[in-house]
């Protein structure tokens, strides 16, 4: 037997879980029916688990160890649920002992038995509705059961799947649109705008005829004139640039979608909604990471909490006369068995800690872990 095994090969899963499907936020409906489950087959152990390419992800748990609750998830090719959906069937072990399943949670945690049933969304297999306990059994009497509740399940999944737009978004997209639009020609005019310049440059340059005082006065002012436009066409070509990149960051941090985003994007979107307020103190220093990194959390709420805190942090270092800019530092944390923790961490150079605690309102509702130090407030997130 191994540790590990990769019962689903190479997966394209993102796309199975739209809406609020992945959200870390908890549903009362899919606890009530974990906790139902776990009365139903006296196990200490129930879960709703969303598999995905990398990880399995607890959407809701009943009975887990306090590592696995705060981890909320395991890499998948440590899990049995795998192999419920490559079959698309309930997938039962009597004795993880002796049976052919990847045996690194068993041996770290006693697992014995499991039974899992796929559950669906829109169709198709997202995870199980699975029960654990650590003594070697058999499931045979609740498998209708089961069978019934994992269609609860499903049923509650899919509802969430379809709450992808609320009210903000739904007033809000209207206006984006209409802004796209006003751009568009602005946008479009700036190349045939430059054409026309380097049209007229060689009329300005090497005139073709007998220059009289007015001709060279006239073209002396058309020279004038070409330059300011030129620097005017720079400008609004930046300027659209620029209002192009912030429709898209505060598209980030209104909208409801909770499928997986990437890192990279969301600090992008940061840096772009706070730009107003780091430009004053020199900017903001962002590193690039891998584009492979992508957040388990609702992009909504980590852009707009760490927009939130940059913002704050720059108020307090320009109060304080700085121009050097902020740092953000970002460090990724890797477990054997966990899915792998982003840490980052906004340099809020010559604050105490307890100025920044000040702002607990501000830092203290983070979807993932938050911490504040001297000259620095660091958030955790989980990453796929």
């Amino acid at each position: 037997m191994a540790e590990r095994i990769d019962a689903l090969g190479e997966t394209h899963r993102a796309d199975l879980f739209p809406g609020a499907t992945l959200t870390d936020v908890s549903d009362a409906e899919l606890q009530a029916l974990v906790e139902a489950a776990a009365k139903e087959c006296g196990t200490p152990i129930a879960l709703v688990s969303l598999v995905l390419d990398n990880i399995q992800y607890f959407r809701a748990q009943h009975g887990l160890p306090p590592d696995l609750v705060e981890a909320s998830g395991t890499d998948r090719d440590v899990s049995f649920c795998q192999f419920a959906v490559r079959e698309g069937e309930p997938f039962e072990v009597g004795d993880a002992n002796v049976a052919d399943v990847p045996t690194a949670l068993v041996d770290r945690y006693g697992i014995r038995s499991y039974y899992g049933e796929p559950i669906y969304i829109r169709d198709r297999v997202a995870g199980t509705l699975c029960v654990i306990d650590f003594a070697a059994r058999d499931f045979d009497e609740h498998r209708e059961a089961m069978k019934q509740l994992a269609a609860a399940v499903s049923r509650r999944l899919n509802e969430l799947a379809d709450q992808g737009i609320g009210a903000i978004e739904t007033a809000t997209t209207p206006a984006f649109a209409e802004l796209r639009n006003a751009m568009t020609p602005i946008s479009a005019s700036v190349g045939p705008a430059r054409t026309t310049l380097e049209d007229l440059d060689p009329l300005v340059e090497s005139p073709a005829f007998d220059s009289t005082d007015q001709i060279r006065s006239l073209l002396a002012t058309a020279s004038s004139a070409l330059v300011e436009l030129r620097e005017i066409i720079d400008e609004l070509e930046s300027s659209s640039e620029r209002v192009s990149l912030t429709i898209r960051a505060l598209e980030a941090a209104l909208a409801t979608r909770t499928e997986p985003t990437a890192l990279s994007v969301v600090l992008q979107n940061v840096s772009e909604l706070a730009l107003h307020v780091t430009r004053l103190i020199g900017g903001v220093r962002i590193p690039e990471v891998s584009g492979s990194l992508t957040l388990k959390h609702n992009q909504k709420h980590v852009t707009a909490e760490l927009a939130a805190a940059i913002v704050v942090i720059a108020g307090m270092l320009r109060e304080r006369g700085h121009e050097d800019g902020l740092t953000v530092l970002v460090e990724t944390n890797h477990h054997d068995h966990y899915p792998a923790q982003v840490a980052i961490s906004l340099q809020a150079e010559g604050c105490t800690e307890q100025e920044l605690l000040k702002n607990v309102d501000v830092f203290g509702r983070s979807v993932g872990d938050v911490s504040v130090s001297d000259g620095f407030v660091t958030f955790n997130y989980s990453v796929f």
